[in-house]
């Protein structure tokens, strides 16, 4: 395949995303957290995005389920499904097949306790 394609931050802006997913190709679950709180920083228009106002911004384990062809892949599918859908089909979707060690919604509480 080939690269990811950078777009730029008002290329992500004008998006207006329902829900963002961010699960770096290779990085832990506690990196992709790390890297989504430091865009409330970094990034200033990042507080005004629709998903992260409305709390539907998820980090994603990429190292444990997208980087490597195998069982995991579906496993990361239906972690993705489980976070654009909501907690009615993680339930429905079970532990083993969408595990919630393999991501966390990242909340606006989250974002603030960095400030301080």
């Amino acid at each position: 395949g080939d690269r990811s394609k950078a777009i730029t931050d008002e290329e992500f802006i004008d998006l207006d995303l329902d829900c963002i997913l961010v699960g770096p190709c290779g990085f832990s679950l506690d990196r992709a957290l790390r890297d989504t709180i430091a865009m409330w920083k970094t990034k200033p228009w990042w507080r005004e995005l629709r998903a992260v106002k409305e709390g539907r911004v998820f980090a994603l384990d990429g190292n444990s389920y997208y980087a490597r062809p195998g069982p995991r892949l579906l496993q990361g599918t239906a972690i993705m499904a489980a976070c654009v859908h909501g907690e009615e089909v993680a339930k429905e979707l079970g532990e083993t097949l969408a595990p919630s060690s393999g991501y966390v919604r990242v909340t606006l509480d989250m974002y603030v306790d960095e400030e301080d």
